[in-house]
């Protein structure tokens, strides 16, 4: 990932796959990458944050457009 996009908002209950570290919007379902359970994590903002800050990416709070709006006020510019 390149940037995170978030909403000034975003503050939601979230997954994450504890053997990929994915993170989903909805907690409950299985890992889409490896069908492994999935755990609930409290502030999937502050996952998100650590893990794009984790992977050197930028965090760019999106405060002046709704396009986030969609995709529920999180989003990711991809290096490739």
């Amino acid at each position: 990932m390149q940037t995170l996009l978030l909403e000034p908002a975003l503050d939601r209950r979230g997954a994450r796959c504890p053997k990929c570290g994915l993170l989903m919007l909805e907690p409950g379902d299985p890992c889409p990458a490896d069908g492994s359970a999935t755990d609930e994590i409290e502030h999937l903002r502050e996952a998100a944050v650590e893990a794009a800050l984790g992977q050197g990416a930028e965090v760019m709070v999106v405060r002046h457009y709704p396009d986030l709006g969609p995709l529920k006020g999180i989003g990711a510019l991809l290096r490739f």
